[in-house]
């Protein structure tokens, strides 16, 4: 037999699998291989490349007026980062100045991309004047991480945002 309680038979394909009836839950334990994921309607139907190229890499919330007490200070998990996946840490070079240190092989290469929203004081009024950039270094980005720099534009000096949210896509 093919399934034996909930042990599956090694080299069993899904489609010998049909007369079995509705698996309510499936654990595989090395590697699996998938042409099409659905929801469990058997709706939504994604491809694991789609799955693979569409989710974050890499994503980090953090406080940029965590520690104002000088240049190349380190934000850790619960010391300035909220909360992150796949970052190590952020370096303050200074006000509105950072670098966002990328877990080891969180992006395959240095052809992703860097998505990012501020916010700048504790009042819930959009700021016209803030806005957050990318600090192009030698090179543009590469896989342990990139820069962003948050600037007042209406007083064209750098400021610290209070929230500043960086989300990264790519390989």
């Amino acid at each position: 037999s093919a399934l034996t309680g909930s042990t599956l038979a090694s080299g069993v394909t899904a489609s010998s699998l049909t007369s079995v009836g509705t698996l309510t839950a499936l654990t595989v334990s090395g590697d699996s291989k998938l042409t099409t994921i659905k929801d469990t309607s058997g709706n939504n139907p994604s491809t694991p490349v789609e799955v693979a190229q569409g989710r974050a890499k890499a994503w980090v919330n953090f406080n940029g007026q965590f520690d104002a007490s000088g240049n190349n200070n380190t934000f850790t998990a619960g010391n300035g980062i909220r909360d992150s996946f796949n970052v190590s840490s952020v370096t303050d070079h200074g006000t509105g100045d950072y670098t966002v240190n990328l877990e080891s092989n969180a992006v395959a290469n240095s052809n992703y991309a860097v998505a990012f929203s501020t916010k700048s004081g504790t009042n819930n009024q959009v700021s016209t004047s803030s806005r957050p950039m990318i600090r192009m270094i030698t090179g543009g980005y590469d896989t342990s991480g990139f820069r962003v720099i948050h600037s007042n534009v209406a007083s064209q000096s750098a400021s610290d945002p209070l929230i500043f949210n960086c989300i990264v896509f790519g390989d």
